[in-house]
């Protein structure tokens, strides 16, 4: 027995290496989660692709698969769908519905029922209708376009004219926008280099507020009352009676929506753009009735009607082209039959008069009553003239709002829609975002669009206007949550939603010979505001900085070539090569960028081409985050730990800028175990390089190797049995993690394939 000692004190030494081992990885696990989620702020998922190489020669890719653009898959190859068949379905039968579909298999994977189809199929809306037509079949489960994949490089965003300011960023808000094509129009605008000329707007409401609660009136555009008389300081009040829109008033957010400064950081106005080629004069209706000199008929939200009539007549005569008139009658009805036929009979004698002048107004709130605009029961609102344009709402997603009237689609009109629904139209006295509802806010986006019409062609009449927001408006939209799906815009709503983009394309190519500027063609408009810019992240200097490689391109030079400056915004790094690079064509330009130290700020290198001021942003970060902490660890497996329950670990993690994670830990520490009455002084040093993700349901998968150096110091007898004092080893180990954050609560697996064994994980941050 005594023989045996050694053996057994060795396996015993093996043993408690192992169970050391295994719990180790325990705290590696808790200590990557505790900082993982104190680091956390967006992290997204990094999906690993497993995908089988060999699949690729299963379908065809040519250079005859030209790429289109589409709203919800972005760029896919022409003429090519892919279709994957419900389960026991027969190729047989996939055959005859692409033959009927005048369509041909090129290629397939039938192990999963996917087939390659190819059609001739050239522009996005004929991609739809042939999707939509083999989606009719049962025996299909799936049809999709062969879409775009990308390397997961930091690209660039292009620079727009919202810039980058919370306003935009919270609540989809840019929504509001992008659903009128504004800063697509504004490109084009920019890149055609097309002559802007000086125009006035009207907007009849209540008055101006001139405080310093009205930030947006201080730009380059031109926004003033019409006289002293129309300043309106007080702020808006609800039905009852208290303050609302943070301190503005309604006058000034309609006017905020047409031509807000565009340099401040806040709201950004519809035709803002024109800068000093806009003049902007506000009038104001609310006027109290003891304040009226003459005997007026009907009075309506602290206005006669009578009132609207001189408001708009004086904006006329101080030379405004463009009314915008957001007020209305409390609701339709025969009520409004006598007043709506004298506004009839005013609005015939400003197109005889004044045939290039247009009334913008609202169709109204009343929605929820039923009651449809008829042309005679709304005052402006609803008549059906060459000049007067009446604006319903929609949502951000394209649907008719709950609260905008409807035309009888008969006598009745609503020409189109806007987003009136959650629209920002400044700060209020708090600092905060003001947010508003109503066709009152859909109205001025469309007095916005006009602005920018009567600017590059003042020649237009207020008819010609009319027929061309009709004609460039969109008819459908797509179906929120269902890709490939539209829906027709209502009719009495308009059946169409403003947008901007694509009247300016028409009035600047319609413009006469000697006005129309060089460039017109859409294609050629959209390459020229183009530069594609992304950067790789390398390894870090010597100084801890962290570098990347920038490359920024074109795929259409103006004629001459052009030329690509990379300028940085916050001087945290250092660019190699010139800063200006000569391109004669397409291609692409390089720089090397690095920081100049670890402690430096994040950096936002923008990337510009000089011919038409087009430019993209990169932003860059050090490392997304980086954190240095440590964590005791419990033991809690082995119950002969006795001196020292817990491991001390420090670690390092960094959360990089594209989601992905970087754990670095180290440490050095010593226990104390005792078995069998003997204790086993141990000292270990560990070092674990780990990664992970974490997806926006908080799901985690982490997989990483640590190395372990230790040394085991022997009881006495052994040491005279082996000779040797302590024992020394090393070992490189593995681990998967599984696991979910709740609160500040991790719970998951841990699973170690050495000894394949998954161990519960409870961690509190």
């Amino acid at each position: 027995m005594q023989n045996n000692t050694p053996r057994k004190k060795l396996y015993i030494k093996i043993i408690i290496f192992l169970g050391i081992l295994g719990f180790i990885c325990v705290g590696i696990f808790v200590c990557i989660m505790s900082l993982y989620f104190l680091g956390k702020e967006e992290s997204k998922t990094e999906k690993n692709k497993n995908e089988d190489p060999g699949i690729s020669n299963y379908f065809q890719i040519s250079e005859e698969m030209s790429p289109i653009q589409t709203e919800n898959w972005g760029e896919v190859a022409a003429g090519n769908v892919f279709i994957l068949l419900e389960e026991n379905s027969q190729e047989d039968k996939l055959k005859d519905i692409v033959k009927s579909m005048d369509g041909e298999i090129i290629g397939e994977f039938p192990e999963i029922g996917l087939y390659q189809v190819s059609a001739n199929i050239n522009a996005s809306g004929e991609l739809l209708d042939y999707i939509k037509q083999i989606k009719e079949y049962t025996e299909v489960e799936t049809v999709v376009p062969d879409m775009m994949v990308y390397k997961k490089e930091i690209k660039g965003k292009p620079c727009t004219i919202y810039g980058y300011e919370d306003i935009y960023d919270e609540n989809n808000n840019l929504q509001v926008y992008q659903r009128i094509g504004l800063d697509k129009a504004w490109r084009y605008i920019n890149t055609s280099k097309v002559k802007l000329n000086n125009i006035q707007v009207g907007v009849v409401d209540t008055g101006l507020n001139t405080t310093d609660i009205s930030t947006e009136i201080n730009g380059e555009v031109k926004i003033e009352a019409l006289d002293k008389s129309d300043v309106n300081n007080k702020p808006s009040r609800d039905d009852k009676g208290k303050i609302d829109m943070g301190h503005l008033n309604h006058g000034t957010a309609v006017t905020n929506m047409i031509g807000a400064d565009w340099d401040n950081g806040g709201v950004v106005g519809v035709a803002g753009g024109l800068k000093d080629k806009l003049n902007i004069k506000v009038a104001n209706t609310a006027t109290s009735p003891s304040s009226l000199k003459q005997v007026d008929i009907e009075f309506m939200g602290g206005s006669y009607s009578s009132q609207t009539i001189s408001h708009i007549q004086r904006q006329i005569d101080n030379g405004a082209k463009i009314i915008n008139y957001s007020m209305g009658f409390e609701k339709p009805g025969p009520q409004n039959h006598g007043w709506t036929n004298i506004y009839r009979k005013y609005a015939q004698y400003i197109q005889k008069k004044h045939p290039d002048v247009v009334l913008v107004v609202v169709a109204g709130n009343e929605g929820n009553l039923g009651v449809k605009l008829d042309g005679t029961n709304y005052g402006f609102g609803g008549l059906n003239l060459d000049n007067i344009i009446t604006v319903g709402s929609v949502d951000k997603h394209g649907n008719p709002s709950y609260f905008s009237n409807r035309s009888d689609e008969k006598d009745g009109e609503i020409t189109l829609s806007a987003v009136g629904s959650t629209v920002p139209v400044g700060f209020g006295k708090d600092g905060k975002v003001v947010s508003v509802d109503g066709t009152s806010f859909s109205t001025p986006q469309v007095t916005g669009a006009i602005s920018i019409l009567k600017s590059i062609n003042p020649e237009l009449k207020a008819a010609e206007i009319k027929k061309i927001l009709r004609e460039t408006g969109d008819t459908e939209v797509y179906i929120k949550n269902e890709p490939g799906l539209v829906s027709q815009v209502d009719k009495d709503i308009g059946g169409r939603i403003l947008r901007i983009d694509k009247a300016v394309l028409r009035v600047i190519q319609e413009l006469p010979e000697d006005k129309r500027p060089e460039i017109t063609d859409q294609w050629e408009l959209e390459e020229l505001s183009k530069v594609d810019a992304y950067a790789v992240k390398q390894q870090r200097d010597g100084n801890g900085g962290q570098r990347y490689d920038i490359k920024a391109g074109i795929d259409l030079a103006s004629v001459g070539g052009t030329s690509l400056q990379i300028e940085m915004q916050n001087e945290n790094g250092l660019i190699g090569g010139e800063s200006i690079q000569k391109l004669e064509e397409a291609g692409t330009v390089e720089w090397d960028f690095g920081f100049l130290n670890q402690e430096e700020a994040d950096e936002i290198l923008t990337i510009t081409r000089m011919d038409t001021s087009a430019c993209t942003k990169l932003f860059l970060q050090q490392s997304g985050m980086e954190m240095d902490g440590s964590a005791q660890i419990p033991l809690v497996g082995i119950d002969t730990v006795t001196a020292r329950p817990k491991i001390h670990l420090n670690s390092t993690i960094v959360i990089e800028s594209d989601g992905s994670v970087d754990i670095i830990l180290k440490g050095k520490d010593n226990i104390t175990i005792t078995e069998d009455g003997q204790s086993f002084p141990t000292e270990f040093d560990m070092h674990a390089e780990v990664e992970g993700t974490l997806d926006e349901f908080n799901n985690v998968k982490a997989e990483g190797t640590y190395t372990m150096n230790y040394i085991v110091e022997l009881p006495p007898d052994i040491v005279s049995m082996l000779g040797i004092d302590s024992y020394a080893d090393s070992t490189l180990g593995e681990i998967e993690i599984d696991g979910n954050i709740i609160g500040n609560t991790f719970n998951g697996t841990i699973f170690i394939p050495e000894d394949n064994v998954k161990r519960t994980i409870n961690a509190k941050v």
